[in-house]
C-alpha cells in the first residue's frame, strides 16, 4: 500500500541521516532509557528508538506514539 511505501522512504531518510549524525535523535524524558544508551527519532506518529554504539546504530522498537513505549520497551 501507499502508507508503508512513504514510511519506507521517510524511514531510509532517517537512516541517511543517522549514518552522517548518529546522535541527531532526542534523548528519552525517562531516566532508565536515557541511561541504557537510547535515542528516539520521528517519522510521523511513530518513535524509533535506537541505539549508538561506536559507528553502528541498533534500531532496537519502532512504536507508535500512542502506545505505552516505557511497557513495551521494559517489558
Amino acid at each position: 500500500p501507499r502508507a508503508a511505501e512513504k514510511f519506507e522512504s521517510k524511514f531510509d531518510n532517517l537512516l541517511e541521516r543517522l549514518e552522517r549524525f548518529p546522535f541527531h535523535g532526542k534523548l528519552p524524558n525517562d531516566e532508565t532509557l536515557r541511561l541504557d544508551g537510547y535515542r528516539i527519532a520521528i517519522i510521523d506518529k511513530y518513535l524509533v528508538f535506537y541505539i549508538v554504539k561506536k559507528r553502528i546504530i541498533e534500531i532496537h522498537r519502532i512504536i507508535h506514539g500512542a502506545r505505552d513505549y516505557l511497557r513495551l520497551l521494559m517489558g
